[in-house]
């Protein structure tokens, strides 16, 4: 009876293991299931985060962004949006290009902002996609899974990055307004001949650069080293370099420019010192504890450390006919992004991580695209199709983790609104809200202030503005009470 029993369950993994070979191998050679998969998994990716996004609230900083900087009237048009940013620009940051794409985007419907931001997100997927193969002929959707998936696992800052609606715009599109940008670099690098020949549309395209550019302060530095690398390697390539790649490297040294010198900047920084109670602020050793934090992210598990050392060991696996320049151009353009941080006076903040991500995203597809996956052993077939099952299945979950935790943060905020709402149609105007926190980094406020017991606070005053209350604050919590002598 045993070994019956042991026979057929043979026979079953026998049967199996030949279905599963079959399944792979088709899976490998056919060309229709690429594209269906391909397609498929875009579209997925595309329904998940139109939910996740739709779920995500306005909070904090959307509340206050709502108003111009220039006279504290509501934004209504492109207009305000534009003269709002020139105050900005002049007393608090530099970032131009972004925050009038997010104070113009607060006109509308939050439900408009949840399809845009959800288009953006696909189309920063495809952008990453073309840097890493180079073309859509034959598509692969295991680059848009393995992109995909690292962006879920190893952004701690995920929520604020791609669902709250300020840091969508100022991280997000940006992203893609510099990666976009250096599309026609990674295409001129498989031709001889200039891409833009045309001299009036190079001078444009060098002019959109100023745009590109006046984005963010570690991914626009590292775009202008970026065009001067690419611009090298096409001398080295073809002993000259095309007359459009001058025009955009002069454009994008006007746009990060714009961006960094903004009189904004250096008044942000002091109220950002005094405010985390850094006194007599000593810019060398700022450099040498940056230096010394940005180091440390290449090792942080949470973060580089696997995509770091999956991208040595395709180094390693790569045979000596590789080519390793794209690879090496996009890991430089990593370094350049992690370390352009130790500049600030303080550190960035995950939500900035991004851009570092994707060089090193990219550097490490350039190396995975040249192998040819069709001439894998069976084995090997089915090893690979069990490990990008898996990574699928692990990416649902936290997806799924991130459906519950983002729409219990949503009930909660909604019911705290109405309740506000209701006690202002009542006459009351001083609100006293409940504390709403999530729990996980997929959420949006994640990490971010949330209204509290002080009115004056700037979360507070944004919030109540918004919805016409004079003051609202949050009760205080038990462990926040003071004792009879006033200490904490």
């Amino acid at each position: 009876m045993v070994d019956k029993a042991l026979n057929l369950l043979n026979l079953l993994f026998v049967k199996l293991n030949l279905l599963f070979e079959k399944a792979t191998n088709f899976c490998f050679q056919n060309e229709r299931w690429a594209k269906l998969s391909f397609c498929g998994l875009l579209c997925l990716i595309g329904i998940v985060m139109f939910v996740l996004n739709s779920l995500t609230t306005m909070i904090v900083d959307d509340y206050g962004y709502s108003f111009s900087w220039f006279n504290g009237a509501r934004i209504t048009n492109l207009k305000d949006a534009l003269l709002s940013q020139y105050k900005h620009y002049l007393v608090w940051g530099g970032r131009y290009v972004p925050n009038s794409l997010l104070q113009f985007s607060l006109i509308y419907d939050k439900s408009v902002f949840n399809i845009v931001n959800t288009v953006a997100y696909l189309m920063l997927l495809l952008v990453v996609y073309y840097h890493i193969v180079g073309d859509f002929k034959r598509p692969r959707a295991s680059v848009i899974l393995l992109v995909n998936a690292a962006m879920v696992f190893f952004l701690q800052a995920f929520g604020q990055i791609f669902l709250w609606w300020t840091g969508a715009v100022v991280y997000l599109w940006s992203a893609l307004l510099v990666f976009a940008y250096l599309l026609p670099f990674r295409k001129q690098f498989e031709q001889q001949k200039p891409i833009i020949e045309n001299k009036l549309t190079a001078i444009i395209f060098g002019a959109a650069g100023i745009l590109a550019a006046w984005t963010n302060e570690n991914i626009a530095p590292t775009m202008v080293m970026m065009i001067i690398i690419y611009m090298i390697t096409y001398r080295r390539k073809s002993g000259k370099t095309p007359f459009w790649c001058y025009c955009a490297l002069c454009g994008c040294i006007i746009g990060t420019l714009l961006l960094l010198l903004a009189p904004g900047n250096f008044k942000r920084s002091e109220v950002e010192l005094a405010r985390v109670g850094v006194g007599n602020f000593n810019f060398l050793t700022a450099i040498l504890a940056n230096t010394i934090k940005a180091t440390k992210q290449l090792i942080n598990g949470e973060y580089l450390l696997i995509p770091l050392t999956s991208l040595i060991a395709l180094y390693y696996k790569a045979n000596d006919e590789a080519d390793r320049t794209l690879p090496n151009i996009y890991l430089t353009g990593m370094f350049l992004s992690l370390y352009a941080t130790i500049l600030t006076p303080l550190f960035i903040p995950n939500r900035a991580k991004l851009g570092i991500l994707l060089f090193c995203l990219i550097a490490a597809g350039n190396l995975y695209r040249q192998f040819d996956l069709k001439k894998l052993e069976d084995t090997s077939k089915k090893i690979f199709a069990l490990m990008m099952l898996g990574i699928f299945m692990l990416m649902v979950t936290d997806y799924r983790v991130a459906y519950k935790d983002i729409k219990t943060y949503k009930v909660k905020d909604t019911a705290k609104i109405e309740y506000a709402l209701t006690q202002k149609r009542n006459g009351t105007l001083d609100i006293i809200l409940p504390h709403n926190y999530p729990m996980t980094r997929f959420a949006a406020p994640y990490g971010l202030s949330d209204i509290n017991k002080d009115p004056k606070h700037w979360t507070c005053r944004g919030f109540a503005r918004y919805w016409g209350l004079r003051s609202v604050r949050t009760r205080e919590l038990p462990w926040e009470k003071t004792d009879s002598k006033g200490d904490k």
